[in-house]
């Protein structure tokens, strides 16, 4: 089996806004987890690539951990 390594198009970062349905990346496997959804940027705006608060949609919950953008990637 050949993993490709999924890298964001070039306008992923101008669709980055609340409500976009996104896998996120576990921190400890590197496994891709359907679900979620953001529910806001954070960051000092400075960032090119904000960090995400990110919601589980089968709940509603917001997670208590801030995602960083490189382990949040649009839903396939």
């Amino acid at each position: 089996m050949t993993v490709i390594d999924h890298q964001p198009d070039a306008h992923w970062e101008l669709r980055l806004r609340a409500g976009i349905p996104v896998e996120v990346q576990n921190r400890f496997d590197g496994t891709w987890s359907r679900g979620f959804a953001i529910e806001e940027l954070v960051g000092d705006g400075s960032d090119a690539s904000p960090a995400c608060r990110i919601r589980r949609i089968s709940d509603g919950v917001v997670l208590p951990a801030v995602v960083p953008r490189d382990r949040v990637r649009p839903q396939r």
